[in-house]
């Protein structure tokens, strides 16, 4: 399944970010004053998104995952990557307006399978995104000169669609290819924000930020037909969320010690 695809990748990215820590980990520690330093870093992100917008009309709240690779200067300005998948399960508002024309009619509308019952389709979003951002990191009257509050924008690129599957019969006019002419994918140019709270602590494993990231994509049909539009859609759309998010931080250098080597 796609989604599985996609979680491997991400897990595989976590994966090679603690082997990369654990290269720059395996030495003598020496403890030292507090003081600001660069530290180059990888996280691993979840959240949870609330759509607004025309994101909003078509799908209920749903899961974020996401891995960043950034620097953090000694002058406290962060940079990073960040790459995210976004998922939940039958959340689609739209699925019966999509499908109608495949659909019974009555108050409980189904797709009819191959064998002629209830195909019991469910239909969710998948989104992917990438952006690069950069900010600061302000140190609080508690936290550490490397830790405090974080505020960074950014910008990049989006891609949501609906992904549609039989759970009980195999509903044909929704398989392969099919599937194309129904599923609203979606692409466009994507700002962020984000205010949250990042701590970099004694030990490389022990690292966190957590936060609020608010989002604004301008969005187009990628695909030139829809069976149930018998068109495409050329307008651009304006999709908007906001994820709660928390991520476990792995930094490549120990901000309060310094590394002997032999």
């Amino acid at each position: 399944m796609r989604i599985r695809k996609e979680i491997l990748l991400l897990i595989t990215a976590v994966f090679f970010c603690g082997i990369a820590k654990s290269q720059v980990s395996d030495r003598i520690i020496v403890e030292k004053k507090d003081t600001l330093v660069t530290i180059p870093y990888c996280a691993a992100s979840v959240g949870w998104t609330f759509p607004f917008g025309e994101m909003g009309k078509r799908y209920e709240s749903f899961m974020d995952l996401g891995v960043d690779v950034g620097l953090k200067t000694k002058g406290n300005w962060i940079f990073s990557l960040n790459f995210g998948f976004q998922f939940a399960t039958d959340n689609v508002k739209i699925k019966n307006e999509i499908l109608r024309d495949m659909m019974t009619l009555g108050d409980n509308p189904f797709v009819i399978s191959e064998g002629g019952t209830n195909a019991g389709v469910i239909a969710s979003n998948r989104n992917l995104s990438g952006r690069f951002s950069f900010g600061k990191v302000v140190p609080l009257w508690f936290s550490n000169s490397n830790s405090g509050l974080m505020v960074t924008v950014g910008a990049g690129w989006l891609q949501h669609q609906i992904v549609y599957q039989a759970t009980s019969e195999i509903a044909a006019q929704l398989e392969g290819d099919y599937q194309y002419l129904y599923d609203r994918q979606m692409r466009g140019p994507i700002v962020s924000g984000f205010i949250g709270y990042l701590f970099f602590g004694k030990y490389s494993f022990a690292n966190f930020y957590v936060g609020v990231q608010f989002d604004q994509a301008w969005t187009t049909m990628s695909r030139q037909y829809q069976a149930d539009l018998r068109s495409g859609d050329t307008k651009t759309y304006i999709d908007r969320m906001i994820t709660l998010k928390a991520a476990w931080v792995f930094q490549f250098h120990n901000p309060t010690s310094q590394r002997v080597h032999f």
